[in-house]
């Protein structure tokens, strides 16, 4: 029996950033949905609109990094994570809201 781990590259990171901001945007409103902070409910939209984002990039992100250390391309996982890293960051600058989810 086989116990390693089989890596394949077989998605488009785009793919994954769809799906992680799906991912995201599900969690995200369901967190603030379940928050009794929010008293703003345009507040509560861009945050959750935020973290989808975030979430997102982040996504397409790490697996674009998994699928290049899968084939070996190091200095193209790197670009990947730093890629996502600042995606992450400029979201966070760039959208701001008056409170974050607290639960």
């Amino acid at each position: 029996m086989d116990n390693s781990i089989s890596l394949t590259a077989s998605r488009k990171p785009a793919d994954h950033v769809v799906s992680g901001a799906i991912f995201a945007a599900i969690t995200a409103g369901g967190l603030g949905y379940a928050s009794a902070n929010h008293k703003d409910k345009n507040d509560a939209l861009k945050n959750t609109l935020k973290l989808a984002l975030q979430g997102g990039i982040a996504s397409g992100s790490a697996i674009s990094c998994a699928n290049a250390i899968a084939t070996k391309n190091y200095t193209l996982a790197a670009i990947s994570f730093a890629i996502g890293f600042g995606g992450v960051v400029a979201i966070e600058k760039l959208i701001k809201t008056k409170e974050e989810f607290i639960i």
